[in-house]
């Protein structure tokens, strides 16, 4: 039994650390400890490797464990290890938020708790960079002991802008305030699925419910799916290129056609020989 015991110890030693559910960004901040890996994804950009750099201070100069954080890519970690996301999801597959269902604009970056990682995402290397900075000053920002998901938006890096970000269910379509990630076109004047259709040159376009199981297409077999960024909540937008018959010509009419065809170049070799023998 003594022997079962010290094999249980062992083993949960040996796996990694997750940090405990954080209320907060601040609070999770203070959590990490060098069980914890900075991930970049495989189609990371150099400026994202800028931005771990930040994180990295920032957490060495603030956190109470003052740990040393390694940076690793996206295949290198485990599902359970605690994780500080670096990127646009486009780049980092381990987001839990898509690269289709990314609605963000161009200057908007996002921090959020997501379970035991940390995600830190922007539209942008730029975007993306300037949310790291909030992490490389982090006891700076009494907003991060408030929530767990903020909006960081700015001007280069000296003007940096950070605010509460909102739940969907705080959102009003129709209230002319395009919110960070809101999908209300009223609002945010985005492209509909019409528009996107159009610009690639489909010629008909369909919003359809989004399956809950990903291995079920949500658009018909004949339809593009386009994503679900262009249509309401819930919704992916599906675009079709109509090919139009064309009429079937009568064989006949073209057969005699080119007997016509015939017959006048006969017609004329005719009045040349002619014309020339009268000579």
């Amino acid at each position: 039994m003594k022997k079962i015991a010290l094999i249980v110890i062992i083993v949960c030693s040996l796996l990694p650390a997750a940090n405990a559910a954080a209320d907060s960004i601040y609070e999770y901040l203070q959590q990490v400890d060098e069980n914890t890996k900075i991930v970049l994804g495989a189609k990371a950009k150099g400026g994202d490797s800028f931005a771990a750099i930040d994180v990295a201070i920032g957490l060495k100069k603030f956190n109470v464990n003052q740990p040393d954080l390694e940076t690793v890519i996206e295949d290198e970690v485990i599902p359970q290890q605690s994780k500080i996301l670096i990127g646009n999801p486009c780049d980092n597959e381990l987001m839990p938020i898509t690269c289709d269902d990314w609605s963000y604009s161009e200057g908007q970056a996002i921090i959020r708790v997501s379970g035991n990682d940390l995600i830190i995402a922007g539209t942008t290397l730029e975007d993306t960079r300037r949310a790291a900075k909030i992490i490389a000053y982090y006891k700076n920002y009494e907003l991060l002991k408030e929530t767990k998901s903020i909006i960081v938006t700015g001007k280069g890096f000296q003007e940096i802008t950070a605010t509460k970000e909102k739940v969907e269910s705080e959102m009003v379509c129709g209230d002319s305030v395009c919110d960070p990630g809101e999908r209300c076109y009223s609002d945010c004047s985005q492209e509909t699925c019409f528009d996107i259709c159009e610009e690639e040159g489909y010629n008909e376009a369909s919003c359809r419910d989004k399956k809950s199981n990903p291995s079920v297409a949500s658009c018909l077999a004949e339809e593009r799916d386009k994503g679900s960024g262009y249509c309401a909540t819930g919704k992916v937008c599906c675009c079709k290129k109509i090919v139009e018959d064309k009429p079937i010509e009568d064989k006949r009419v073209v057969e005699e056609e080119k007997v016509n065809a015939v017959i006048l170049w006969q017609k004329i070799l005719l009045f040349f020989k002619r014309l020339f023998s009268l000579e």
